[in-house]
């Protein structure tokens, strides 16, 4: 059941990452590194900002991994759709019972609608660091690149900084800001923003006998005036994840994807 379970979340990501891909766009420099790669992230449209990645973390909300119960984590993922592939990868380890360190990569090629092959590559990582009982600071750090044509090629880096709260054993709270890092550059020489942005997010857990149900809720604000605002909600039976449910309203940003 728990090889299944695992299919399932893998499922769901790659799903909602190419949904993700889609949206996403625009002027924004490096779009494709605030698509999300964390199961339950991508499944509940970005709202479980509080809920354990595990290994996943290296990309974002670092400060949940203090609160691993696995000393060791690690996942991957592929998909190949339209002539396009893409792939993720990374691993984590807890230190000290305190401490919990991931790193992880991304990748993808294929071709746009002139004809001309496209990719971007991505390596982030994490760290998380529990100060109490009851509060985490994670930071994160992310180097990508991403070429276009054959004269459009951008690199860049960026890094979020990340705070979480267990209010009680069934809330918990989530803020950070993220994406913070300079103007990308083109290698003809233009400019382009990494649009930074904050975060702040919200759990309740309901139990019900065998059954458990999370309820999510994030908001984003770009300092550029966009923002948007994601619900979802995670039912899961006797320890195995059986549900996503998710809705996004969003104004210009480009980080989450449509539901």
């Amino acid at each position: 059941m728990l090889m299944k379970t695992r299919i399932i979340l893998v499922a769901c990501a790659i799903v909602s990452a190419s949904v993700s891909a889609a949206a996403q766009g625009g002027a924004d420099a490096l779009p494709f590194t605030r698509m999300e790669t964390s199961p339950v992230l991508a499944g509940t449209a970005g709202a479980a900002v509080t809920a354990l990645q595990g290994a996943w973390g290296a990309f974002r909300g670092a400060a949940t991994g203090a609160f691993e119960t696995e000393t060791v984590s690690a996942a991957a993922q592929y998909t190949n759709f339209g002539g396009h592939s893409a792939f993720a990868a990374a691993a984590g380890v807890g230190v000290g019972g305190n401490i919990f360190l991931s790193a992880g990569v991304t990748g993808s090629d294929g071709e746009n609608g002139g004809g001309y092959q496209t990719g971007n590559a991505l390596a982030a990582f994490g760290a998380g660091v529990r100060l109490g009982e009851s509060l985490s600071v994670g930071a994160n750090l992310r180097f990508a690149s991403q070429y276009l044509t054959a004269d459009a090629k951008y690199s860049g880096a960026s890094a979020d900084v990340s705070l979480l709260y267990k209010v009680s054993e069934t809330i918990s709270a989530a803020a950070g800001v993220c994406t913070l890092g300079s103007s990308v550059k083109s290698s003809s020489g233009d400019a382009y923003a990494q649009p930074a942005y904050a975060f702040a997010g919200w759990t309740g857990t309901v139990g019900l006998g065998d059954i458990v149900i999370d309820v999510h809720f994030a908001a984003d604000y770009y300092f550029s005036g966009e923002y948007a605002a994601a619900a979802g909600a995670v039912l899961t039976y006797a320890g195995n994840c059986y549900l996503f449910l998710r809705r996004l309203k969003k104004k210009g940003a480009r980080r989450l994807p449509d539901s």
